[in-house]
């Protein structure tokens, strides 16, 4: 299995979790605190910032956008913990620091998405460029 197939692979298990898995395997803390939902959630961010840069080649500015995507998901959870204050991301003190945290949340899933989508776009521009160049 190539590299961008396993990250969507990876993507849809972790996605699939979240939405049809048992409440206790989700709620369950892992050391330190952390939920297995959460870490679930890093995991599927970081393979979707990470599928544009395992295509094969893409085109520079779909290298950028993954960069910055994967930076935003990388740096998500510790801004997470920074605002609530715990590693299960609990906002129990200020409301206005869980409406920070689901815009940025919305955000990153937002430029994660994005870089997919340009990613896989240039990937199918540049596999349709070969195939017709070799056709002639």
């Amino acid at each position: 299995m190539n590299r961008p197939l396993a990250l969507l692979a990876l993507i849809a298990v972790c996605l699939l979790t979240l939405v049809a898995g048992p409440t206790g395997l989700i709620e369950a803390r892992l050391v330190g605190g952390l939920p297995f939902g959460t870490l679930l959630v890093i995991v599927a961010l970081v393979a979707g910032a990470s599928q544009p840069l395992a295509v094969a080649r893409p085109a520079p500015g779909s290298r950028w956008v993954a960069g910055v995507a994967l930076v935003a998901a990388l740096t998500w959870f510790p801004v997470g913990v920074l605002l609530s204050g715990n590693a299960g991301l609990n906002f129990v003190n200020d409301a206005a620091d869980a409406v920070l945290f689901a815009s940025i949340t919305r955000g990153v899933v937002a430029v994660v998405l994005a870089a997919m989508v340009w990613g896989g776009a240039s990937a199918a521009w540049h596999w349709w460029r070969l195939r017709t160049a070799n056709a002639s």
